[in-house]
């Protein structure tokens, strides 16, 4: 009986052993296991925290991209501005100078710019009148008409010419509508015109070819006003233009300067 109970006193602390052993290897494998979820979420974060930074990095260049456009849309849209500017004013220099230019080929017949003259309309002769047809080239006072140099044999009934009505008169024209040609006139053979203002009731009296001047090949309403008063006053429209141009190279100075915004930054 006692060789039983040392054998069961035996079995029974090798239990207790295996069941001590047993729980210390659980334990040792539960904290490996609390490692493992430990390092796993610790990855994590890390990898959160590296995509948020680069999100945080590709919105910050998105940003500076996005700013760097609107600064370049702003460059643009000066320089064509300042393009204008120039075009406007420039051109504004060149129809001056051009209209002088003009005027000043207009002191004798002879002279011409490249086979074409320019002249300002004083009166109404050749305006439009209700009760009778009406003509898509006719032009009132301060109009500009522009004169070609053609043969007057190729002219024709309708058309719009400048003459002299005065033979050896140099500063006195007239520019009326062609209503009839005759070859003969008072048993003198030629060319002779016989004009009529559309705004006058009553013909002109008939002319030779030999005082015809030109043929009108269209106008520009109101311009020869201002030219006229360009030709009157030569020097004050030189001293304006200057000062146009010196306010507008200052503009230009003033607009190319940095901005206070851009030098503080």
């Amino acid at each position: 009986m006692e060789k039983q109970k040392k054998v069961l006193k035996k079995a029974r602390s090798l239990k207790k052993n295996d069941t001590a052993e047993h729980i210390e290897v659980e334990q040792k494998m539960r904290k490996k296991r609390v490692k493992k979820n430990s390092t796993a979420k610790k990855s994590k974060q890390k990898a959160k925290q590296n995509r948020g930074q680069m999100s945080d990095s590709v919105i910050k260049r998105n940003r500076k991209k996005k700013i760097n456009r609107e600064k370049i849309k702003k460059k643009r849209r000066k320089r064509i501005l300042a393009r204008g500017w120039n075009l406007v004013f420039y051109t504004f220099i060149l129809i001056m100078l051009f209209g002088a230019v003009m005027f000043s080929f207009n002191d004798s017949e002879s002279k011409s710019f490249f086979g074409y003259r320019f002249m300002t309309v004083k009166t109404n002769s050749m305006a439009q009148k209700k009760d009778r047809p009406k003509h898509n080239d006719g032009f009132e006072a301060g109009a500009m008409i522009f004169l070609k140099s053609i043969p007057p044999e190729e002219l024709k009934v309708g058309d719009i010419i400048t003459y002299k009505p005065f033979e050896g008169e140099q500063e006195i024209y007239l520019t009326h509508r062609l209503i009839k040609i005759d070859k003969e006139l008072n048993q003198e053979t030629g060319l002779f015109f016989t004009t009529q203002g559309d705004a006058n009731d009553n013909p002109d009296s008939p002319i030779h070819s030999n005082q015809y001047v030109g043929k009108v090949v269209f106008h520009i309403e109101y311009i020869g006003r201002i030219i006229q008063f360009i030709r009157d006053n030569l020097i004050i429209v030189l001293v304006l233009l200057c000062a146009i141009f010196a306010f507008s190279l200052t503009i230009k100075y003033y607009l190319s300067l940095p901005s206070a915004k851009s030098k503080s930054v």
